[in-house]
């Protein structure tokens, strides 16, 4: 299929090593319009955007301090989407709140909750990625269960029918990871390979063709994590190098140039010694071995945290960071948690994400603070914390949501 050319704004939320952004006893990443935190005592907690019900308080009033998600007491982990969010239970299952016009909540209906609902049939999730309509789960066994839109095969079932209830992902059974893009998921098997389903400009599989079944992405053998967002996916290899494929606009490929790669993947200039990576709508960010963090592509707000707005297609250093353990971005904006629990965030903050108190953009990092003073640890993917602060969020098709 050709590329699209239309940028929509939807978030990536893979529970993943990159995936598994794991930061104290439960997870961490970043998003644009709300927020969630999932605490130790086994609640959630939500503030920002809530048009369609994605805090989960029973209204659908925004807030700028966080409100309680009604009826969850056991979560382990929390995920957001464009427009909804879900949590994984203690039990193995997984609650869904939010917009649900195409079945992206799991309950097999369209109806939108202002309160969580139990996605149907899911009892032993370890993680869950959610996506822009579509949301997908990760199973103890190793196989994946994918539900909602589905007009590009992103749910991995053979078909392109859209599933209001959980569906197996094709083939496969041996997954330690899975990321969510806008129309696209992958899954980090056992073996140190990627599968990809669903658009055929994410795959990578020397084609441009959707793929309603997983396919191999190519070039990589030793992925050890991975992440999807926007358009645009990359994956660290063993020996500490990146590969990223897709969409490459802003030089989110991080390969020196502005060209897309749609059917291969081209390898990050000057990333050897990654250990983790993230990445944006059109940006990309990797945690370094020394605790450092390079960052690259689209710049507009101060993303990449190198103290300018200039664009970058070549990584850049983030000012000021040297003991990162984890990175977690969002649209246009990024985190680090450090080692000494804290979080440092910068880019956008038009809606007040970098959480400084302000709606300022910084170009650098600056400190999260919050009314809760929550910490977070990365120093391994579910060491134990007080509290754990998850930083996700929808990527909204365009600020027209908010008139």
């Amino acid at each position: 299929m050709a590329p699209k050319s239309t940028r929509r704004k939807v978030l990536l939320i893979g529970l993943l090593p990159l995936c598994a952004k794991g930061v104290g006893a439960l997870t961490f990443d970043a998003g644009t319009f709300h927020t969630c935190t999932a605490q130790t005592n086994g609640k959630v907690l939500c503030w920002g955007m809530n048009l369609d019900g994605q805090l989960g308080d029973g209204t659908t009033d925004s807030r700028t301090t966080p409100v309680e998600v009604l009826g969850i007491t056991t979560a382990t982990s929390v995920a957001i989407g464009a427009y909804e969010s879900c949590a994984v239970l203690t039990n193995g299952k997984v609650m869904c709140w939010g917009e649900n016009e195409h079945g992206e909540l799991g309950d097999g209906t369209t109806t939108n909750r202002n309160t969580p609902v139990e996605v149907s049939g899911i009892t032993t999730a370890k993680s869950i990625a959610v996506g822009d309509h579509h949301a997908c789960a990760l199973l103890t066994g190793g196989t994946v269960k994918c539900w909602g839109l589905n007009d590009e095969g992103q749910l991995g079932d053979g078909s392109t029918t859209d599933s209001t209830t959980p569906v197996d992902v094709s083939g496969i059974t041996t997954a330690t990871s899975i990321a969510v893009g806008d129309d696209h998921s992958c899954a980090l098997l056992s073996d140190k390979t990627v599968k990809c389903w669903g658009s055929g400009s994410d795959v990578a599989d020397g084609t441009m063709d959707d793929r309603s079944t997983p396919v191999l992405t190519q070039n990589i053998t030793t992925a050890t994590g991975i992440a999807t967002n926007f358009q645009h996916s990359c994956a660290v290899l063993t020996d500490g190098t990146v590969e990223c494929w897709g969409f490459n606009s802003d030089g989110q490929l991080g390969d020196g140039t502005t060209s897309s790669s749609f059917r291969t993947t081209v390898t990050v200039l000057g990333i050897t010694t990654a250990k983790s990576i993230d990445v944006g709508s059109t940006h990309a960010c990797a945690v370094l071995t020394d605790g450092k963090v390079k960052c690259w592509g689209e710049n507009d707000s101060g993303q990449l945290g190198d103290g300018t707005t200039t664009d970058r297609s070549t990584p850049v250093e983030v000012s000021g960071i040297t003991s990162a353990t984890s990175v977690v971005l969002g649209n246009d904006h990024s985190c680090a948690v450090l080692t000494d629990e804290k979080v440092k965030c910068w880019g956008d903050n038009s809606a007040g994400e970098l959480g400084d108190g302000t709606e300022t953009d910084r170009a650098t990092p600056v400190d999260v603070t919050t009314a809760y003073n929550t910490t977070a640890t990365a120093s391994g993917a579910y060491a134990a914390a007080p509290t754990t602060i998850v930083v996700l969020s929808a990527l909204i098709a365009s600020l027209a949501i908010f008139a």
